[in-house]
């Protein structure tokens, strides 16, 4: 344990935000800028820096620097410790929603946003009136190399239940598989049958460039192998993409009602069990007793405890 405080009490703070400003600008001079300090002063921490880590970190290539592949990791992982660190320092012994300014952020998919994001705002106004909340993108947020890393800098993320084993988390709500089709498509039904389904051109979520959402997995246990014609990387855009169309598309059954109308699509039940899904919200043990993030998981699971079964 000395030896770690040792290491520790020998390194200069101020080094890693200047490590992350010179990452994320790539310029000495904007860098400069950002850190208030002069060009010279920037040159010098960024001479340390190419020393401590023994690389350039910073390569000229005409005009502009790149980023060696030493700092394109160490980007970011500068950026992951400045927010723990800043996190850390911010974390109290109690906790007043009626007087905090404090600003969370929670990870989650499009599909979850649409589905508990209002409510969620709706009651983060009435109880926090100076709170703020950040919802980022799951797509993105999820190919972080570091799923620990990435979990110390947010409140929390919400993802299917079971795909984030080892870590705590709160059940929050329950949906179903459904299929959408345009409303003018005569080749299917009301009650899609697997003849119809197998004959339809099909789009895609891809949750990673290998793996399709849940429901094909049941179809291909029935021997039915949809033609998929195409894929994106998020829910919402299916809707619209069915819409007008032949094609065919397996989303969550709240997320398909709630863009029926506006996309003139229908929300179909599935002629087979696809399984349930349960989203849940997981965070990193290091914020289970802080008292800011405990209110927050309160608030979210009573959110969604306002949504219609």
């Amino acid at each position: 344990m000395g030896g770690t405080e040792l290491r520790l009490g020998s390194l200069d703070l101020n080094l890693l935000v200047a490590l992350n400003a010179l990452l994320e600008e790539r310029n000495v001079t904007r860098a400069g800028q950002r850190l208030g300090l002069s060009q010279p002063s920037t040159s010098a921490l960024l001479a340390r820096l190419r020393r401590h880590f023994a690389d350039d970190l910073l390569t000229r290539v005409g005009n502009s620097y790149e980023l060696t592949p030493l700092a394109i990791t160490l980007r970011e992982r500068s950026a992951a410790a400045i927010d723990i660190v800043e996190r850390t320092f911010a974390t109290q012994s109690s906790f007043d929603p009626t007087t905090t300014d404090q600003s969370f952020s929670l990870i989650a998919s499009d599909y979850a946003v649409m589905v508990f994001g209002d409510p969620l705002l709706r009651l983060l106004r009435e109880r926090a009136p100076g709170a703020r909340l950040h919802l980022k993108e799951l797509g993105i947020a999820s190919r972080a190399p570091d799923f620990d890393a990435m979990l110390r800098t947010v409140d929390g993320v919400v993802l299917p239940h079971g795909y984030a084993s080892g870590y705590p988390s709160v059940s929050l709500y329950r949906d179903e598989w459904a299929v959408i089709a345009a409303q003018d498509n005569p080749a299917i039904s009301d009650e899609p049958t697997l003849q119809e389904l197998t004959a339809a051109p099909w789009l895609v979520t891809h949750h990673r460039p290998d793996a399709v959402s849940a429901p094909f997995h049941r179809l291909a246990a029935f021997g039915v192998e949809p033609r998929i014609e195409g894929g994106v990387d998020n829910f919402q855009s299916l809707p619209m993409l069915v819409s007008g169309s032949d094609r065919v598309a397996a989303v969550p059954r709240r997320l398909a009602e709630r863009l029926a109308d506006a996309t003139a699509t229908r929300a179909l039940p599935l002629p087979i069990d696809a399984g349930p899904i349960i989203e849940s919200l997981c965070w990193h043990p290091a914020h289970t007793r802080d008292p800011a993030h405990t209110w927050l998981r309160h608030l979210v699971c009573d959110a969604c405890a306002q949504l219609a079964v």
